[in-house]
């Protein structure tokens, strides 16, 4: 008994604020209502029989929604982890990659399961997801030199990218504070702009020669991209912003490369639903 009152504290004190004032509002004219009518009707213990039936009702139907809804959520997000850990399979023999995915996927899971407490978004992604990706798209490029690489993700402000909103600075590496402060691009003929838009990956590793791509007005000079692969990232189905993944080198992403970079953006679907969930 003190176990499913506890539990039912715990979920009303989890709702939002609006909400459990139209709770209490509601038990308050369930109950108010049923003592007028037996002040006028003398059926008093009839009527207050059927006001706590339906509030008893409402209650356990508020418990168990809530829970079949939480679970629903979360096993949602579990089958969604489990398929991204399959899909490692495309990264053929480059297992440092396909670790890399199964470790964060892996995270995410003991995160779901109250396994060990939720970090935040960004700081997941920046060092769980950046940090090492940085490091292995230099260490298993084949010796092959890539030269500088640096990772974003751009979200929607009107008609312009940007790489800071209300909360802060967007998870980036490679990118200074200030410029991600400042930075402002207008979608519209953007190479990353051809990816949300589309719903689709686009990449390329020869910037200089495609038409997608048109080099930032107020970008510094001497350190030009030739390479990039954008990849838009999903919210409830939609797209609502891109994973921009750049480098100074032509030639710097092989279709592995891409393959690896399109699994760690639905790695950060997960996490950022994750994050929307609680």
């Amino acid at each position: 008994m003190n176990k499913g009152l506890g539990r039912l504290k715990g979920i009303i004190g989890s709702l939002p604020r609006e909400f459990v004032i139209a709770l209490v509002v509601t038990i308050m004219a369930t109950v108010a209502v049923p003592v007028i009518v037996s002040l006028l009707t003398k059926h008093k213990v009839y009527v207050w029989v059927l006001a706590l039936v339906a509030l008893v009702a409402f209650l356990v139907g508020l418990v168990y929604g809530m829970t079949l809804g939480g679970a629903s959520e979360g096993d949602g997000l579990k089958s969604r982890i489990s398929e991204l850990e399959s899909r490692t399979g495309e990264l053929g023999e480059y297992e440092t990659y396909a670790e890399h995915v199964r470790d964060a996927l892996g995270e995410l899971r003991k995160v779901i399961s109250k396994e060990m407490p939720s970090v935040s978004t960004r700081d997941f992604i920046e060092i769980g997801i950046f940090q090492p990706a940085y490091r292995l798209l230099h260490r298993d490029h084949r010796d092959a030199a890539r030269g500088d690489v640096r990772f974003s993700i751009l979200v929607a402000d009107g008609d312009d990218f940007v790489m800071a909103d209300e909360s802060g600075l967007l998870p980036a590496h490679g990118h200074r504070s200030e410029s991600r402060q400042r930075f402002r691009l207008p979608i519209r003929d953007s190479f990353a702009g051809v990816a949300y838009n589309s719903g689709r990956v686009q990449s390329s590793n020869d910037l200089a020669k495609d038409e997608r791509f048109k080099p930032h007005p107020k970008a510094s000079s001497g350190r030009e991209y030739r390479s990039m692969v954008s990849v838009p990232l999903f919210r409830a189905g939609v797209v609502d912003g891109v994973l921009n993944v750049l480098a100074v080198r032509k030639d710097a992403f092989s279709p592995v490369d891409r393959t690896y970079i399109t699994l760690l953006a639905s790695v950060i679907d997960v996490a950022r639903s994750l994050d929307a969930a609680r």
